[in-house]
């Protein structure tokens, strides 16, 4: 399991590189006040988007290092069995509620159309 979690931890440490530097190119471009308005703004767009795709990836290496933590406790009796269960069952509620949110205000004006 140790390979494989050094495996994952490689390429997930190789696509943080990679989304920093392109994060790096795209703000350059965005602020390249010799591009028109039009070109700079999907630069901005792109920024963004790198930006959620990296916070994606930091927010869910941080949910495994919780969840490797609560499994530490759990073994050592310092918790309750089942702790991690409640912790799974918050981070699935919270990727509902992101994904969830785009679409409640898109049926809201689709209703008021």
């Amino acid at each position: 399991m140790t390979e494989e979690t050094s495996e994952e931890d490689r390429v997930r440490a190789e696509l943080v590189r990679q989304l920093r530097e392109s994060m790096e190119k795209e703000r350059a471009m965005m602020m390249n006040e010799k591009l028109d308005v039009k070109t700079r703004e999907r630069w901005t767009q792109m920024h963004t988007n790198t930006a959620q795709v990296l916070n994606q990836i930091l927010r869910d290496r941080q949910f495994k290092e919780w969840e490797k933590r609560l499994r530490e406790m759990e073994a050592r009796g310092r918790i309750l069995r089942g702790t991690l269960k409640m912790a799974e069952g918050v981070e699935a509620l919270e990727r509902q509620g992101a994904g969830g949110s785009g679409g409640s205000s898109e049926d809201s004006r689709k209703e008021e159309a």
